[in-house]
């Protein structure tokens, strides 16, 4: 929903989307019967009821999943009782000011890759189920707009790229001792640090091209 910024036929666009969540939902039906897919998908929803409680716990150190902010905040700061909506209200909120400005602005700008990496990053640390393999996204959309950025900026930001390789990236591998993983990295979600950073890097710059409070012409 959040490319609607990129497209001039907003209305197109939402009926694409409705009828796309139509025919993927009602598709496994072509295969068997309906009552067993609408049965599926109930049993879906009470799994990740459990993946859900599972990711309150905070005695289960054999994390693999929940490595994304909320599971930081609650990890890191031993805060059980912080819930994912905590988190995701306020992001919401913070990426939907500045794409509806943009969507609002005729012509529509430039964005860049800025936008792009901010989704994909945005969809692994803020799910409930992310996972270390899920990071791919996200590492991917960071490069994504790490290279896009001028060369000074790149120079300033050298720190920022290490720490999502260094940390993000290679703490699940054999790189890092057992012992670092099971009692630092993995009961702490460290893994999500660095990419959260960045991804509140990448949300500046969304605002700086949403809201160019400086320079109202400023396009990227």
């Amino acid at each position: 929903l959040a490319f609607v910024v990129a497209t001039r036929k907003p209305w197109r666009f939402a009926l694409g989307f409705v009828l796309s969540l139509l025919v993927f939902f009602a598709f496994p039906a072509l295969f068997t019967e309906p009552a067993f897919v609408w049965q599926t998908y109930l049993d879906w929803f009470e799994s990740l009821q459990v993946k859900h409680a599972k990711n309150l716990n905070l005695a289960d150190t054999d994390l693999s999943q929940d490595i994304g902010a909320p599971g930081l905040m609650r990890r890191m700061f031993g805060f059980p009782e912080f819930r994912d909506i905590w988190m995701l209200a306020p992001a919401a909120l913070a990426m939907g000011i500045p794409l509806l400005r943009l969507w609002l602005r005729k012509p529509l700008p430039a964005l860049g890759y800025s936008i792009p990496a901010l989704l994909m990053v945005s969809v692994v640390i803020f799910s409930s189920s992310a996972e270390s393999a899920t990071y791919i996204v996200a590492i991917s959309g960071i490069a994504l707009w790490y290279f896009s950025l001028p060369a000074e900026r790149q120079r300033r930001l050298w720190w920022l790229a290490a720490a999502v390789f260094l940390i993000s990236s290679l703490s699940s591998t054999d790189l890092y001792p057992v012992w670092v993983r099971k009692e630092i990295i993995w009961p702490y979600a460290v893994k999500a640090l660095p990419v959260t950073i960045a991804w509140i890097w990448i949300l500046v710059d969304v605002w700086r091209e949403g809201i160019p409070w400086r320079n109202p012409r400023r396009v990227h």
